[in-house]
């Protein structure tokens, strides 16, 4: 009877987590403009101490534009790991996107770690050729 129980106010609760990580993207996506979106956005919820990784695949000659993005209130480290391992990126530069471009395709991997409190880690990814993107890049 209990594990009904637990499985009944877990099933109620999915709404009400899926629709606050909703909102933490709908909250991103200013900064994916001049790019195409790739139409998912990855989102996990979280407790303080917590981590979650995200492995994407992508690609030479294209430039990417990756959005971490959190709840207010939390604090959330982002990390960004090439595919031999090595750290790229990370919001403690206190960035609000990182935009890539590529020499190899590969394996990358995106780390979040919810230091504080609890709430939607969310990532977007947007995308475009490499040539339009230096060609934004000099006419802003």
């Amino acid at each position: 009877m209990r594990t009904l129980i637990f499985i009944v106010i877990g099933l109620l609760c999915i709404p009400r987590v899926e629709g606050q990580c909703n909102r933490t993207a709908r909250r991103c996506y200013h900064p994916l403009r001049f790019f195409e979106y790739d139409g998912q956005y990855y989102r996990v919820q979280l407790f303080e101490g917590e981590s979650a990784k995200l492995k994407v695949f992508l690609y030479s000659g294209m430039a990417y534009r990756i959005v971490p993005c959190a709840d207010e209130g939390t604090e959330v480290i982002f990390e960004l790991y090439d595919p031999t391992g090595v750290r790229l990126y990370t919001t403690q530069s206190h960035q609000d996107f990182w935009d890539l471009s590529l020499g190899a395709s590969g394996e990358y991997t995106i780390v979040g770690r919810l230091r504080k409190g609890e709430g939607c880690l969310t990532i977007l990814i947007g995308y475009m050729s490499r040539d339009r993107y230096e060609q934004l890049a000099q006419n802003p």
